[in-house]
């Protein structure tokens, strides 16, 4: 692996890293890439918490009387069947509503 030298005089220089030098780099970008790791952990974990803090909120809302619209007015929240659903009534396919929503609706008994 090479490294670039920059003089004062505008030249670059190619000068190959020592052993020392490509084990330290190689550690740097595995250092960075564990803690990019762990933020990306921590967003979705802080991500997964909101969906299923305002998933449970809905639910109690619907369960004290109140209508979905009701609620979707109040806090914003949609549940993912509707999303799904107003995909669909988008025109998109049942699989890209599945895989825009994560929400796969369940299969109609057969008549």
């Amino acid at each position: 692996m090479e490294k670039l030298i920059y003089k004062k005089d505008g030249t670059v220089e190619r000068v190959t890293l020592t052993a020392e030098e490509e084990a330290a780099r190689n550690a740097d970008i595995a250092k960075v890439k564990a803690e990019d790791d762990e933020r990306n952990a921590a967003r979705e974990a802080v991500a997964t918490q909101k969906a299923t803090d305002s998933k449970a909120g809905n639910d109690k809302l619907i369960a004290l009387g109140l209508t979905q619209d009701q609620v979707t007015a109040m806090t914003g929240f949609v549940p993912l069947s509707i999303q799904y659903q107003n995909l669909i009534d988008a025109g998109k396919t049942a699989e890209e509503a599945t895989t825009l929503t994560g929400y796969t609706p369940p299969e109609e008994p057969p008549e």
